[in-house]
């Protein structure tokens, strides 16, 4: 190939390179239409697994706790005021410390719920909360005094009895309301506590349970768009770089067979194809023009063979004529040489 179609050619890929979409440039888009949709789905998965992972440390850390924090100590006062009942008909002092050491373990569980949980579990139910510790703190209080007057004999039976009607059941009532609900209330009241707490934590499972059904719906949609990012970028690259190469390759074939009529396509892409298709038009015409020239010369090979064939032809002729030219000489020769050598022997008989 000439120098000149050699720096046109590299001229014109460097064009390519500077303009037009070239196989690099699609190669990135074709990758970036598979990559954008797994970048959103892992970026989405990694932001709902961490909502998720905050929910669930709600729920473990704070809601179920406190649900069963609220239960027991319901459960605690229950027990107390059965050991209280149970000093109070036996006089037996197992009750009493049974009594004792159970408000001493619902108190230390009231300061440490008050410390860690019921600001982050109750919410708006905070104050009433306060409400609650005051109430179990006076019925502790209202317990082991009627107990300890019952003890030491200031309150006989009927006076004991009164006191727990008048004292005891009232605190008792509104901290088991307080716990576990009243269903007469009107209000948030009449779900109690525990019932909030529930609440709450039921809340927090449905909203988990949610978000996971939003994940499971959103990977199913990601996934999709995953597959049709891949189908359209296969489908790209198909048409836009195996379908060329493979006219070319059917190109390049014709014209390694001297078929210099066949078509080259994308010839005038703007693209590494473009500039493969335009090499290989340039090759083809160099290959055409090559063609020509030995076509000429072998014209003029066969013309000058034929001009010496009928000049060998003449000069054999020539050779023949002047051969019979001098056989016919040398006859006429010997012819005359007769004649004279007869003509002389007569003479020489005349004399």
């Amino acid at each position: 190939m000439p120098t000149d179609q050699v720096s046109g050619l590299k001229g014109h890929s460097g064009a390519v390179a500077r303009v037009g979409l070239t196989l690099h440039r699609r190669l990135i888009l074709a990758f970036g239409l598979i990559l954008l949709p797994v970048l959103a789905a892992g970026l989405f998965t990694v932001s709902q697994i961490r909502v998720s992972g905050e929910r669930f440390d709600a729920i473990i850390g704070t809601h179920l706790p406190s649900y069963i924090a609220l239960s027991d100590m319901s459960l605690d006062v229950s027990r107390s005021i059965s050991a209280f009942y149970g000093f109070i008909i036996t006089r037996n002092d197992v009750f009493r410390k049974r009594r004792a050491a159970g408000w001493q373990k619902t108190l230390e569980a009231v300061d440490e719920f008050d410390r860690k949980l019921a600001a982050q579990a109750l919410g708006s139910q905070s104050e009433e909360w306060k409400g609650i510790r005051a109430r179990l703190v006076a019925l502790e209080s209202s317990q082991r005094r009627i107990e300890q007057d019952f003890a030491d004999g200031r309150l006989d039976a009927t006076s004991v009895i009164q006191a727990i009607d008048k004292e005891m059941l009232p605190l008792a009532r509104g901290a088991m309301d307080a716990f576990r609900g009243n269903p007469t209330a009107k209000d948030d009241t009449r779900h109690g506590l525990a019932g909030v707490a529930a609440s709450n934590l039921m809340g927090e499972v449905r909203r988990v349970d949610a978000l996971l059904d939003k994940v499971q719906w959103a990977m199913i949609a990601l996934s999709i768009l995953c597959v049709l990012a891949v189908l359209g970028a296969l489908m790209h690259l198909h048409d836009a770089v195996s379908r060329p190469l493979s006219r070319l390759e059917q190109a390049t074939r014709r014209i390694i067979n001297h078929d210099y009529s066949a078509e080259i396509p994308a010839h005038a892409a703007r693209d590494e194809i473009g500039a493969m298709a335009a090499a290989l038009r340039r090759f083809r015409d160099s290959l055409m023009e090559h063609s020509g020239l030995e076509e000429d010369a072998r014209e003029r090979q066969a013309q000058e063979m034929q001009r010496q064939h009928r000049i060998n032809a003449a000069i054999e002729g020539f050779e023949a004529t002047a051969a019979h030219v001098t056989a016919t000489i040398a006859s006429a020769a010997t012819e005359l040489e007769e004649a004279a050598n007869g003509l002389s022997c007569s003479a020489n008989a005349t004399h």
